[in-house]
C-alpha cells in the first residue's frame, strides 16, 4: 500500500537524521540469519526496539500530519 512506502520513508528521514545515514547503513548491513532486528537494533542505535518504537511512531506520526 502507498502508505505503508510514506511510512517507511519517514521512519527512514528520522533515523537519518536523528543518528545519521552511517547508522542506518550498519543497521542494513547487519540483518542477516544470525541475528534478529531487535537484536542489530539495540547494537546499531543502543536503545532496545520495544523503547525505541514508541518514540518512533509518535515521531513519524507528527511528521505525516505536519506534511499530509
Amino acid at each position: 500500500h502507498d502508505d505503508s512506502y510514506l511510512l517507511g520513508h519517514l521512519f527512514f528521514e528520522y533515523l537519518v537524521g536523528e543518528y545519521g545515514f552511517d547508522k542506518y547503513s550498519e543497521l542494513l548491513k547487519s540483518h542477516n540469519r544470525d541475528a534478529t532486528f531487535r537484536d542489530i537494533f539495540l547494537k546499531v542505535y543502543g536503545i532496545t526496539w520495544k523503547e525505541a518504537s514508541p518514540i518512533l511512531a509518535r515521531t513519524v506520526s507528527r511528521m505525516f500530519l505536519e506534511r499530509y
